[in-house]
């Protein structure tokens, strides 16, 4: 799978807004690191003081997705402030379950970890800390046969409220227009595409790391060729090797120009810094040469070209890995297709969104 990233170009204040010395930049390592240490330390010592490990674990392995921190630990939210988790995040937990261990009395206190900074390719161990308090190593490719809680400051929580923040971002900086209010007549409707099925053949994630959060990058123009660009979230496309069928409205025809956009898919990892994803996008397709005067079709895969090329890998030290795209997406066609370079097969279809 190739590995490619976002790189910076203007400010994190004209992205976010006001920023304090102490919010978290979680593609600094080492503050990453020492957040998620103090987060794992503080909600394994309450955990430890009430004696509810086991209990946790079972309460994680039946919702089998990321709950929030701050309900399963009161004291961890004023630690998450301390440690700069500011409003961009959720800090999440999840269970990791040894295969032996599915169905069983889940009895002994599990381990708490964090997933390591740096490229996950070159992950080595994961450490975490046991029910004394001591902290253990464990290995990052070969899973640990013991139950373990996966604390993440930056998992699917944060990403969910990431893709609203990037989203506004991308309307402020000018490339996401919204479609003018038209009048409309109960019975007519706006044309989508509706993402039927998805499957993927590999995320390449490592145990840690849990469910894949995978996003999609839609790319096409306004008149004069101007780009029109969004983050659409995927929220339920966890593991690879499973077909979803999510009936998601991945593009509305009514906020592009013309009946044809590009969709490039990308899995989201917890060193990410979500400001310098909307950077890389308003540096790839917001500035440099314009797009007038090229033909419409030339234009769009122009577009797409330039978000692809404008993603250094050295810009992250754990990279959103670059999952695959689909090029030239027509507004009245659908069909079942794989992306260009074959680790995702689609299916969509031309979807009429009713007006009520």
């Amino acid at each position: 799978m190739h590995r490619l990233a976002f790189a910076a170009f203007i400010s994190a204040a004209a992205v976010a807004g006001p920023a304090t010395a102490a919010t978290l930049d979680v593609s600094d390592p080492v503050a990453y690191e020492a957040a998620h240490r103090t987060l794992v330390s503080a909600f394994q010592a309450e955990m430890q003081s009430k004696r509810n490990g086991p209990s946790l674990a079972r309460q994680l392995a039946r919702h089998e997705r990321e709950l929030p921190l701050r309900e399963l630990c009161e004291g961890c939210e004023g630690v998450a402030r301390s440690a700069g988790v500011g409003e961009a995040f959720e800090p999440s937990v999840w269970l990791f379950q040894p295969e032996e261990s599915v169905g069983g009395k889940g009895r002994a206190a599990p381990l708490v970890a964090f997933p390591p900074a740096g490229n996950d390719s070159q992950w080595k161990t994961v450490d975490a800390i046991d029910a004394s308090g001591r902290w253990v190593t464990l290995d990052a490719h070969n899973p640990p046969k013991v139950p373990v809680i996966v604390v993440r400051i930056n998992g699917e929580l944060s990403f969910e409220r990431q893709v609203d923040l990037a989203n506004a971002a991308l309307r402020q900086a000018g490339l996401q227009a919204k479609a003018p209010e038209a009048a409309a007549t109960r019975g007519s409707g706006r044309w989508t595409t509706r993402l039927e099925s998805v499957r993927l053949n590999d995320d390449e994630e490592p145990w840690i790391s849990g469910a894949a959060e995978v996003y999609a990058v839609t790319a096409g123009v306004l008149p004069g060729n101007q780009p029109q660009v969004q983050i659409v979230d995927m929220p339920y496309l966890d593991h690879d090797g499973t077909t979803y069928y999510p009936r998601q409205v991945v593009l509305d025809w009514a906020n592009y120009s013309y009946g044809a956009a590009n969709i490039l898919f990308y899995e989201h990892d917890d060193n990410t810094n979500y400001q310098q994803l909307v950077q890389v996008l308003i540096q790839a397709v917001g500035q440099g040469v314009s797009l007038a005067g090229y033909p419409v079709a030339t234009a769009i895969a122009e577009i797409a070209a330039r978000i692809v090329a404008a993603m250094p890998a050295h810009w992250f030290s754990n990279d959103d890995d670059y999952v695959d795209a689909l090029y030239t997406v027509e507004k009245t066609r659908g069909e079942t297709r794989s992306g260009a370079s074959g680790n995702i097969t689609v299916s969509y279809i031309p979807y009429e969104l009713p007006v009520n």
